[in-house]
């Protein structure tokens, strides 16, 4: 009888420490779940980053040629400005 109630205690013991392994699997797998969602969605976000990325390196280029044209003819209009006094004062012998 003491045998028979030894053997019931101890597997009832086994019983509770397999369904706690249960329950650690399912925590486990859940955990995995999360896991695979987060990396899922960090994916994306690098994907969005990187097209982000490639859209400011096209408009810091768009901006560096919009620059050069633009003091390009800042200079022009600088020598037009100049000559065209230039050629006024000449002509009305201001100076002369």
């Amino acid at each position: 009888m003491m045998q028979n109630n030894d053997t019931v205690s101890r597997l009832t013991r086994i019983e509770n420490k397999v369904d706690r392994m249960t329950e650690s699997l399912v925590m486990v797998a859940r955990v995995e779940e999360r896991i695979a969602t987060m990396l899922s969605s960090m994916t994306e976000v690098t994907k969005r980053l990187n097209r982000h990325s490639e859209r400011l390196d096209v408009l810091e280029v768009e901006t560096v040629k919009s620059q050069s044209v633009g003091r390009i003819f800042g200079r022009v209009a600088w020598i037009v400005l100049t000559a065209t006094v230039g050629v006024l004062v000449g002509a009305n012998g201001i100076l002369g």
